[in-house]
């Protein structure tokens, strides 16, 4: 069934060639990056940061703009990471980073193999077809996926660095990982939600493509009946 429609194909096949020489790069830097995640794992160079939120004893510290004639300020939080060395990390932890990594890894490269022949198919002149709208999918859920476990991701930092304990003029604020704050902007915003709203575009994408190659298939049906009249 030919669903060739005009598009600019060089666009297309430029598109293409790039993503297929990031896929490849992409397996090469996976390759080394497994590897050295399986070489220094247990080691000293391999280390956990878990993010904390300090408070500094008042006592400890003075804090003055004399130019301004302010006196007496205070430092409301510090944000920072806890690094854990590698030796002191428990083997299943380590081997669950590996998991992780391992998944991230194998979920980004088959995104990009996935565009690659998007565009490749799109430079070819048959853009509306059933492989085209479950990469598209599949690179939608993807995101949409990604943000999610982020959130779970950063919810287990979160409890890791609760567990930290602090001794002398620092204090760790064990509930305010997470702040909400007035002053954030829209980069903030999309910063933060970008990969969600990212993919649910997609996926609308997706399902477009899949009308588009419905109203294809219903004209190349009409077009055969018309040729079986004549």
């Amino acid at each position: 069934m030919n669903r060739t429609t005009p598009i600019n194909s060089r666009t297309a096949s430029l598109l293409a060639r790039l993503l297929q020489i990031s896929f490849y790069l992409w397996i090469i830097a996976s390759v080394i990056l497994l590897l050295m995640f399986l070489l220094t794992a247990g080691t000293a160079n391999y280390t956990l940061n878990l993010p904390v939120r300090l408070e500094l004893d008042p006592q400890s510290y003075a804090l003055k703009a004399p130019g301004l004639q302010l006196t007496d300020l205070t430092l409301r939080d510090l944000i920072g990471n806890v690094v854990v060395p590698g030796d002191q990390i428990g083997r299943w932890f380590a081997l669950l980073g590996f998991f992780a990594l391992l998944v991230s890894v194998a979920a980004w490269g088959w995104a990009n193999w996935a565009l690659w022949k998007l565009f490749a198919s799109i430079a070819g002149g048959q853009p509306f077809i059933l492989g085209n709208v479950l990469r598209l999918r599949f690179v939608g859920w993807l995101l949409v996926a990604y943000y999610f476990l982020g959130l779970v991701g950063v919810w287990i930092q979160r409890w890791l660095g609760q567990q930290v304990i602090a001794e002398g003029a620092i204090s760790i604020h064990q509930h305010t990982v997470w702040t909400i704050s007035f002053s954030s902007d829209v980069a903030n915003i999309l910063g933060n939600n970008g990969l969600l709203v990212v993919g649910l575009a997609i996926l609308a994408l997706a399902e477009v493509f899949r009308y588009a190659m419905a109203v294809f298939s219903e004209r190349d049906e009409l077009r055969r009946e018309q040729e079986l009249m004549v």
